[in-house]
């Protein structure tokens, strides 16, 4: 399927089509590769959290910021 393909069909059309490519997804039982630079931002956040200067917040803290 080419990008041309994809723009030609409608927003309905679009949507089912990822939705089936999702659940292909889902299905196949294997999960992908992270990217090498996640590590890199794990290890800093990590070294954030372990320091103290990383701000944790509970899930309530998080539902109030964000007005919920």
């Amino acid at each position: 399927m080419t990008t041309e393909t994809i723009q030609s069909m409608t927003l309905p059309e679009q949507i089912e089509a990822m939705e089936r490519l999702w659940d292909s997804i889902c299905h196949t039982g294997k999960e992908p590769d992270s990217p090498a630079w996640h590590e890199g931002v794990i290890r800093e956040r990590q070294e954030r959290y372990q320091s103290g200067e990383a701000e944790t917040l509970s899930l309530n803290q998080v539902k109030k910021r964000f007005g919920r």
